[in-house]
Parts: C-alpha cells; sequence; structure tokens
C-alpha cells in the first residue's frame, strides 16, 4: 500500500529511456490507480511514461522537490483552495438571491392574470397588425397585376393591329385629301391635250389643237380656240 508511484531515471541516451516508451509501461501507468510521477532523463527528455502519467517531472530531484514540499505549503495551498470555494459559493448564492428577488417582483408572479391581459392584447395588436399588412400585400399585388394588365392589352397582337389600321386610315384619308380627285372635288379641272399629257401652262396649248377637260363626274372634249395670258 503505497500513497505515490515515481518512475525516474537519470540522464542516458535514447536506448537508455527506451524502456518507458514501452507498450506495457504506458498501459500500467495509465492504468494505475495510484497517483504517478514520470520523471525521466534530464529536462528536454520526452518518453511516452510522461503523457500517460498523472504529472510529470523534468527531472529525478525535480520529482523528489515536488515531494518534500513543507507541510506549511501544502496547507497555504489548501487554504487558497478553500477562499477560492468559499468565494464562488458566496457568488452564487447571491447571484441566486438576485434571481430570486427579481422574479418575486416580476408582474408574471405578482399580477399573473394582469401580464396574461398585456399578452393576449398583444396578440391581438399582433393579430390586427397582420391583418393590415396582408391586405396590403394583396392590394399591391392587384395593382400590379392592374399594370400588367394593361400592359399586356397595349401589347396584344389585337391592339397592335388595331394600331397599325388606324394609321394607315390616316395616311389613307391624307393621301386622299391630297389626291387627284378630292381636288377636282373642289372644283377643280385637270386639262390634256390630244396625246393625253397633262397642260399645265397656257403657253403648252396649241390654237385648233383638240383638248379634254376633266372634272369630277366626267370629261369634256374640246378645242381650243384661244389663250389669255394671266393677268389679262
Amino acid at each position: 500500500q503505497v500513497d505515490l508511484i515515481v518512475v525516474a531515471r537519470g540522464g542516458g541516451s535514447l536506448e537508455d529511456l527506451w524502456a518507458f516508451n514501452e507498450e506495457i509501461v504506458a498501459r500500467a501507468l495509465a492504468a494505475s490507480s495510484v497517483p504517478t510521477i514520470s520523471a525521466v532523463g534530464h529536462e528536454t527528455d520526452f518518453t511516452i511514461a510522461d503523457f500517460v502519467a498523472d504529472l510529470r517531472a523534468p527531472t529525478p530531484s525535480a520529482a523528489a522537490e515536488l515531494l518534500s514540499r513543507e507541510w506549511e505549503d501544502w496547507r497555504a495551498d489548501v487554504a487558497q483552495c478553500r477562499d477560492r470555494l468559499t468565494r464562488a459559493a458566496r457568488q452564487r448564492l447571491a447571484w441566486e438571491k438576485e434571481r430570486m428577488r427579481r422574479l418575486e417582483t416580476s408582474p408574471l408572479f405578482r399580477e399573473p392574470g394582469r401580464y396574461v391581459a398585456q399578452m393576449a392584447q398583444r396578440l391581438d395588436d399582433l393579430r390586427e397588425e397582420l391583418a393590415r399588412s396582408t391586405q396590403r400585400a394583396l392590394a399591391e399585388r392587384r395593382r400590379q397585376a392592374d399594370q400588367l394588365a394593361v400592359r399586356w392589352k397595349g401589347v396584344h397582337p389585337k391592339a397592335v393591329l388595331a394600331r397599325l389600321r388606324e394609321g394607315l386610315n390616316h395616311w389613307e384619308s391624307l393621301l386622299r385629301s391630297l389626291g387627284p380627285e378630292a381636288t377636282l372635288a373642289r372644283g377643280y379641272a385637270f386639262v390634256l391635250d390630244e396625246r393625253g399629257k397633262l397642260l399645265r401652262r397656257a403657253a403648252e396649248a396649241r390654237i385648233g389643237d383638240p383638248a379634254s377637260v376633266r372634272l369630277a363626274d366626267g370629261t369634256l372634249h374640246v378645242r381650243i380656240t384661244g389663250r389669255t395670258a394671266k393677268g389679262r
């Protein structure tokens, strides 16, 4: 029955320290129910035993120093741990007391009915806000749909054809108003020589030649008997 196991060896070569890398040694240290200290080689030497022991000492002499501490040092460490534990317990107790005080003064414990009523009112407000938001969203979607419908009507083939037809009718009316038939309908006449050529000036007609006078409702066949200059 021992209180502590120290696995130690002074300095040495890698071959001298290799026994402390063996699996059987590492497993024995890990399975030990007695606290273990590994103090193998010099401070710069590391073995597997250092990693499985409960504590590593850089040298065997350092392990001896760890084991031979003054009793007062141990008592001081224990007292320090006791003080830390006491402070931690007091802080936790004070925190729990403050937490209980906040719970006792909270509306939920003082007036639970009022708190439930407030939550119910809040729920009603949220429900109404949700309904309003839904209505606004639906109205906006309807407005967008109406705009799309109007735009669609504007680019629909029937609408495009109607605009083209209206434009063609306009140009047709314009051409008719500027055409010869409209001019004749306003009381004017065209004079053609015997070859059917349009006479634009009086000087182009020769005395005695036949001519045709085209009116809105027919044609007159005449013969040129004289000319009168413009302004006379």
